[in-house]
C-alpha cells in the first residue's frame, strides 16, 4: 500500500486532524503522535478497532499509510486504556465469521509480523517453575549421535559435586510468521532454564530469569556459550549418571554394538528437525561456576507438550522439588476487569 498524501497537511497534527475528520461519527479516540505514527480508536460496524497511521514527511508536506491492528503494524505502544475496548479476536468471529475468515486469510499470507490466533493467552503463554538439583557432577546437552569433537555439543564435568538452585520458564507458543509471503505454524514449546550455584550465595543472587525470557547477571560474571546443534533431529540431556549414558550411547553406536533400532534412543527428544536446538551458556566468577543457563525450543509436531517436556527436565537433570509457581493465563483469567493489563 502507498502513501495517502494529504496537500492541506503541513505539519503532523494537521496530518491527524484530517485522517480524524475522515472517520466521521465512528472516531472514538486518537493517540499521542510520535515520532512517526499515531493510533486511531475507531468503531465499525459494532466492531471496535485500532489502526496505526505511519507518517511520511516531504518538503513540509505529510503523507499517511494506515495499517490495520489485524495486519500487525510495527508498533506495540498503543494506548493501555484502549486494551479493554478493543473487540478481541473471538468476538469478531462471533459478530462477523465471513469477515473475519477474510482477514485472517489475507493476514496470514501479508502479515510481516506475528498473527495471533483466537485466544491469545491460552495457546501463547509462559509458565515458571523454581526446584532444586544436588550433587551435580556432570552435565550433558546433546545429540545424543555426537562424540566430543563436535563443536556444537555441551559437556561438562566439575571438579566436585554442585548444588543448585533451579529457575524454569516455558513458554507455549502457537502463532503464525510470514517469511516471502508464506505463513509459517511456529507453534511449539520452548524452555529457559537456569542452573544456579547454591553455593555460591554472595554472587549468584545477581543472576536470575525475567518473564520475557530475558537475563539478568552481574558485570563481573565472564559468560561462555555454546550451541546446541542437531543432525539426526534429536537432542539429549542429563546429569551424572544420566549424562554418563548419553555419552556411553555415542561410544557403543558408534563401535556398531547397537542395531539399527537403537537410532533412537528412549532418552531423547525427537524434534522432528535438525539445526540449532538451543543453546548453553555459563556464567563464571574468579573461576567459580555462578550458574548454568540452558535453551531449546521443540516443535509443536511433535508429542512434546509443556507437562512433557517439565517430566523430561526433571527426571534427566534430577530436579527436586520441582514446583509451578505462575502461569500466565491462569493469572489473566484471575484478574479483576479493573486491573490494568500491562501490556
Amino acid at each position: 500500500m502507498g502513501w495517502y498524501e494529504e496537500p492541506k497537511a503541513h505539519s503532523k497534527k494537521d496530518l491527524q486532524d484530517i485522517v480524524v475528520d475522515s472517520f466521521g461519527n465512528n472516531f472514538l479516540a486518537k493517540s499521542q503522535i510520535k515520532d512517526d505514527h499515531f493510533w486511531i480508536l475507531y468503531n465499525n460496524k459494532g466492531i471496535i478497532n485500532a489502526t496505526c497511521y505511519l507518517i511520511n514527511a516531504d518538503n513540509n508536506e505529510f503523507s499517511y499509510k494506515p495499517i490495520d491492528i489485524e495486519a500487525g503494524p510495527n508498533y506495540c505502544d498503543i494506548p493501555k486504556t484502549w486494551v479493554n475496548k478493543i473487540t478481541d479476536v473471538e468476538d469478531r468471529n462471533l459478530k462477523y465469521p465471513k469477515m473475519f475468515k477474510s482477514w485472517l486469510n489475507k493476514a496470514r499470507h501479508h502479515n510481516k509480523m506475528k498473527i495471533r490466533r483466537y485466544d491469545d493467552f491460552a495457546t501463547n503463554n509462559y509458565s515458571e517453575y523454581t526446584g532444586k538439583i544436588s550433587n551435580m557432577k556432570h552435565l550433558i546437552a546433546t545429540d545424543p549421535h555426537y562424540g566430543s569433537d563436535v563443536w556444537c555439543r555441551y559437556e561438562k564435568k566439575f571438579d566436585k559435586p554442585i548444588n543448585l538452585d533451579v529457575d524454569l520458564i516455558i513458554q507455549n507458543q502457537d502463532y503464525y510468521e510470514v517469511y516471502n509471503d508464506y505463513a509459517l505454524n511456529m507453534d511449539g514449546v520452548s524452555f529457559t532454564l537456569l542452573l544456579r550455584n547454591a553455593d555460591l550465595p554472595m554472587i549468584d543472587k545477581t543472576l536470575r530469569l525475567k518473564e520475557d525470557k530475558g537475563i539478568i547477571y552481574s558485570k563481573l560474571y565472564e559468560i561462555t556459550k555454546t550451541d546446541i546443534g542437531m543432525d539426526t533431529a534429536q537432542v539429549a540431556l542429563g546429569i551424572n549418571d544420566k549424562a554418563k549414558e548419553i555419552s556411553d550411547y555415542y561410544k557403543d553406536y558408534n563401535n556398531d554394538s547397537l542395531d539399527l533400532d537403537g537410532y533412537r534412543p528412549y532418552f531423547s527428544i525427537e524434534t522432528l528437525t535438525d539445526g540449532l536446538f538451543g543453546d548453553v551458556k555459563e556464567y563464571t566468577y574468579q573461576g567459580n561456576l555462578g550458574g548454568i543457563i540452558i535453551t531449546g525450543w521443540v516443535d509443536g509436531d511433535t508429542d512434546y507438550d509443556e507437562e512433557k517436556l517439565v517430566n523430561y527436565l526433571k527426571d534427566r537433570l534430577e530436579i527436586q522439588d520441582l514446583e509451578k509457581i505462575y502461569n500466565s493465563y491462569e493469572h489473566f483469567k484471575n484478574m479483576s476487569k479493573e486491573e490494568d493489563l500491562n501490556v
